[in-house]
């Protein structure tokens, strides 16, 4: 909030403060969508609602099924004819994938880690109280990170190539840390908003740039989708290679 007092907020200024819900916002402001298109928007608004805990909880979902299913086939005490196909199928799905972090291996590795130290007990409470984000920042630490072999990297301008920026050693493992978080989840998303409608019902979007430019092409994909929506003209306003760029 403006604390100057001379300062005057703009109440003709729709939204009056930048809106996130661009689905229920287009629903509910385009001056050109019929009514059965507003609704179907609204319900689709609606419905995406049931995947925002999915994503804020996809590697503990996941690394919790692994752990609760192979300590029922080991509590079961099956014959080796049973046990070994369940065990070739576990190591498969939690099994690290090059280049790329497999949710199922992480969340049950981690929750491994946690039995090991704390008991069942704690992994229990860990599961209900925690999301993605807490679970990995509270209890990933250097050594977890080491055996991971975990490392963090990036694309050069050309997208061509890659370079390794840290792994996980002493001096490097919390980068590596807070770059897994980064890229887990809704963190994975790029946040826009809607600034406001200008005087010729231009809808102004503005990418909240967290130090990681857009994907250009999925960019612009996004932005003629949400043209298609709006019926009218849109702007979308971004930082790339620390430049204004505008759709």
């Amino acid at each position: 909030m403006n604390k100057d007092p001379l300062y005057l907020p703009n109440l003709q200024k729709i939204p009056l403060a930048p809106e996130y819900n661009l689905l229920k916002f287009i629903a509910e402001h385009s001056k050109h969508l019929q009514e059965w298109e507003r609704n179907l928007l609204l319900i689709v608004e609606e419905s995406s609602k049931y995947f925002i805990p999915q994503a804020l909880t996809k590697v503990m979902n996941e690394g919790w099924a692994c752990t609760i299913h192979h300590k029922i086939i080991n509590e079961l005490n099956l014959p080796d004819s049973l046990h070994l196909p369940f065990i070739k199928l576990h190591n498969q799905v939690v099994r690290p994938h090059l280049g790329q972090v497999n949710p199922y291996h992480l969340g049950y590795k981690l929750f491994e880690k946690i039995i090991d130290e704390a008991g069942f007990e704690e992994a229990l409470t860990v599961r209900e109280v925690h999301n993605d984000i807490t679970f990995l920042r509270f209890y990933v630490d250097e050594e977890f990170m080491q055996d991971m072999n975990y490392f963090s990297y990036s694309f050069k301008k050309d997208k061509k190539s890659l370079t390794i920026d840290d792994v996980s050693d002493q001096e490097g493992w919390e980068s590596v840390r807070d770059h897994l978080i980064n890229n887990t989840g809704l963190n994975r998303i790029p946040i826009v908003y809607i600034d406001e409608i200008e005087n010729n019902n231009t809808l102004s979007l503005v990418h909240d740039h967290d130090g990681r430019d857009l994907d250009i092409r999925y960019a612009e994909k996004v932005y003629n989708y949400i043209k298609t929506l709006w019926k009218d003209e849109v702007k979308l306003v971004s930082l790339v290679e620390n430049e204004i760029w505008e759709f």
